[in-house]
């Protein structure tokens, strides 16, 4: 799911339109969202990580 969730985000950040997105990738709107809500928490996650090893929290 990683994988798929960094696919979608790398093609929506060049542009490549949601429905281009979900056809090329063959998944509904609403997986697309819940890769990119899974994109979104790893992130957040790593960014927690960095800020703790750094002392920041």
């Amino acid at each position: 799911m990683h994988r798929a969730a960094a696919v979608a985000e790398m093609l929506l950040a060049t542009g490549v339109p949601a429905d281009g997105v979900c056809a090329g990738m063959g998944i509904t709107h609403e997986q697309l969202d819940h890769l990119r809500e899974a994109c979104d928490r790893e992130r957040e996650l790593v960014q927690a990580a960095h800020r703790q090893l750094a002392g920041e929290e």
